[in-house]
């Protein structure tokens, strides 16, 4: 499990049509076990959604839930802003998908 907190008045934010501020954060988490050689990955796009506009002091928080079996693993998270394009996971053992971004930009 991955808890993020990530302070809101650092993150970018454009206007959504009805009023609301979106933020969108790609949140991208490999983890690496070395003794079975085994990679999995999480690539998610979030969308923080609020009608305030002052972020001072608030945080937009996630969870994260990464499937691994008992072991040592190396973790890293790593949370990107801005233009986000198409990406494409993959998972040991897993099928791939895509997750596609609504950003217009």
């Amino acid at each position: 499990m991955i808890a993020l907190a990530i302070p809101r008045d650092r993150l970018e934010s454009t206007p959504v049509g009805d009023g609301r501020r979106d933020q969108p954060v790609q949140i991208r988490v490999t983890a690496y076990e070395r003794s079975s050689g085994r990679f999995v990955a999480l690539d998610s796009l979030v969308h923080f959604l609020s009608r305030d506009t002052d972020f001072s002091g608030s945080f937009a928080n996630q969870l994260l839930e990464l499937p691994l079996t008992p072991g040592s693993w190396r973790v890293a998270v790593k949370l990107t802003q801005g233009i986000v394009r198409p990406v494409r996971t993959r998972s040991a053992g897993a099928h791939d998908r895509s997750l596609e971004s609504n950003n217009d930009e």
